[in-house]
């Protein structure tokens, strides 16, 4: 291990104003040991840490106020039922078990409920062209997603899902506090939900190259 001054952010503030969630950030000194990994990594997992300490008291997104679901694991069996079940035909016809991808959906929609999540501050896309950097540093993240309370480890599995860099990966996981305690079975089965979603949209929006790289990506990790 070797010490890096690295930049690091601690969560301000975080509210809503004209019906959009926004979170402020201020900037401390770099605070930890850094490995061999990526600094850009290491920085991302350390933000992304600090963000998910805010407790916040619902799932999903907010509307009007409200929070659509007071439970994580609520939220999650409602996004399955609308916009995966109807859809696991198409799945079929890019030559992939939809029984075996909606077995793996209910898995985590059961692992979610067990585990009885607190709904956490989410960014919700986090990915490195969400990240703004300065000559390699971290500034900041940003544009917010579509769910912003909820599980943690939804963040932390769609950032692993999109990056595909081992050393931004390496650094993500030695900055992310706690992350050697997280539950590798959510993690495992959040994959499979990500890797899920963004064929269906590749499907609905995009180039064929695309989907078709991202229905072999959830082949492979459905086994």
């Amino acid at each position: 291990m070797r010490s890096r001054s690295l930049p690091t952010a601690r969560l301000y503030v975080h509210g809503r104003f004209d019906s959009r969630h926004y979170a402020l950030f201020d900037w401390l000194q770099g605070d930890g040991e850094v490995g061999d990994g990526s600094p850009l990594g290491y920085a991302i997992g350390r933000v992304l840490s600090q963000m998910h300490e805010t407790r916040v008291d619902g799932a999903g997104v907010v509307r009007s106020g409200e929070w659509e679901f007071a439970e994580w694991g609520s939220f999650i069996e409602d996004n399955v039922q609308r916009f995966f079940r109807p859809r696991l035909e198409e799945l079929c016809d890019k030559q992939l078990p939809a029984s075996q991808i909606e077995r793996s959906l209910k898995t985590l929609v059961a692992q979610c409920q067990d585990a009885r999540v607190a709904p956490r501050l989410l960014h919700g896309d986090l990915g490195l062209d969400n990240v703004v950097c300065n000559e390699g540093a971290l500034v900041g993240l940003i544009d917010p997603g579509w769910c912003i309370g909820g599980d943690p480890l939804l963040d932390v599995s769609h950032f692993e899902t999109l990056v595909r860099d081992a050393s931004i990966l390496d650094g993500f996981k030695a900055g992310y506090r706690g992350y050697a305690d997280l539950d590798r079975q959510r993690l495992a089965s959040y994959a499979i939900y990500h890797y899920a979603a963004k064929l269906l949209h590749r499907l609905d929006d995009g180039p064929r190259d695309k989907a078709d790289a991202w229905a072999a990506r959830l082949i492979a990790v459905i086994g």
